[in-house]
């Protein structure tokens, strides 16, 4: 994978090397920009090592490249100035001792062009050696991995959706009064949907940058004009990586993630919802509470007084206080119970029309990436299968 290319070292290398270095600039690529900030755990290394490792020698040898290529075109430069002299010097007829000084200059330019050559085709070729015998099989791990995953998730949704299918209440609790815990766990349960949200919407961006630097690396680091058919096999696959890397970004930015955050923001409107009722049905009781318990008072004080037998008409208009109470906690009581099935069939309601949906989106979704990484792992594994590479060249 990843292919870096031998660098163009006769006819046409000075393009290619302006394009190196605009690649390899300070800045515009370095390990963690193919690395992963917050989705992949690429410090794991799998059967092929490290990635972060791998990403690692890469950059340094590719700094090192970068600082070659600048060297030779340093002395490039001044060879062609030092021709320029020559000619002038020819034309002017100067003296031999002068003509044999700059033809000696230009000699000893050649031979550190000569070294600066070996020493970029030896870069080159350690480039392209971590990046067929480290990079591509890490790849390849990683599109196995990823396929595994999102089958494993997927298998999970389907379960999940099974059961929320048949969702229903329990007759027995129906009319049960809700705890504080209650409503803590649905606000917990709110807050857990909506980190669930934002962690799969950030791993998907993730793997979107991941694919995207990868792409882009792909494409500087290719001479513009890699010949498969003059590079040998394994030059073939070349053009067969570039093109997976554009499909893997290209499938990326069609997964209807879109279509999975609505679902997961209805539900959260949802539960959101069903936490107002909660506290509505909390204050209910509450309040309900705090009468009866102001109603029994009462009630012990009347006792009390119409054993005294006090014949002053405070008996009497305590009893009618104790009545009017004792209509207002029926009242609340009666609000209360109300709360109780409102919360109850709005709970079930909410959760009946907006569960399955969810899981219908996510097990789409999920089926969605398993086929895009199974295809891309079948499709890479296929064309780089038995290809022999050769370092020597």
């Amino acid at each position: 994978m990843l292919e870096a290319g031998k660098v163009q070292l006769e006819k046409g290398f000075s393009d290619h090397s302006s394009r190196l270095l605009s690649a390899l600039s300070l800045g515009h690529w370095s390990p963690r920009s193919l690395s992963s900030p917050s989705g992949f755990d690429i410090e794991a290394g799998g059967m092929s090592g490290s990635h972060a490792g791998t990403l690692d020698r890469l950059y340094a040898w590719e700094k090192k490249l970068y600082e070659e290529v600048k060297a030779w075109e340093t002395v490039n430069t001044e060879l062609e100035r030092k021709r320029r002299l020559l000619r002038n010097l020819d034309a002017r007829g100067a003296k031999p001792d002068v003509i044999d000084k700059t033809r000696a200059s230009m000699k000893a330019l050649e031979t550190e062009i000569t070294v600066a050559v070996h020493a970029m085709e030896a870069s080159s070729a350690n480039i392209q050696k971590i990046t067929d015998e480290e990079m591509l099989p890490q790849l390849l791990e990683l599109l196995e991995g990823l396929a595994v995953m999102w089958k494993n998730m997927h298998e999970c949704h389907q379960q999940q959706l099974r059961v929320v299918m048949h969702l229903k209440l329990p007759r027995e609790s129906s009319l049960e009064a809700i705890s504080v815990s209650h409503r803590n766990t649905t606000a917990q349960l709110e807050l857990a949907l909506t980190a669930w949200q934002t962690g799969l919407g950030s791993f998907i961006a993730t793997q979107k940058d991941y694919v995207r630097s990868l792409s882009g690396w792909i494409k500087s680091s290719l001479p513009p004009d890699s010949n498969p058919k003059k590079s040998g096999k394994k030059a073939a696959v070349v053009p067969k990586i570039r093109h997976m890397s554009d499909k893997w970004a290209e499938a990326l930015e069609k997964l209807p993630l879109q279509a999975v955050s609505s679902r997961m923001k209805q539900l959260s409107e949802t539960l959101r919802e069903i936490g107002t009722k909660q506290a509505e049905e909390i204050r209910l009781q509450r309040r309900t509470e705090a009468l009866s318990k102001e109603l029994s008072k009462k009630m012990i004080s009347l006792k009390s007084l119409e054993k005294k037998q006090q014949m002053d008409g405070s008996v009497g208009k305590k009893k009618s206080s104790v009545d009017k109470l004792g209509e207002r906690v029926e009242i609340e009581k009666q609000r209360f119970r109300g709360a109780i099935q409102d919360t109850r069939s709005f709970t079930l309601c909410g959760l009946q029309s907006s569960l399955p949906p969810l899981f219908q989106e996510l097990q789409s979704f999920t089926e969605k990436c398993m086929e895009i990484h199974t295809a891309l792992y079948e499709e890479v594994n296929s064309y780089t299968a038995g290809v022999t590479v050769d370092h020597s060249r």
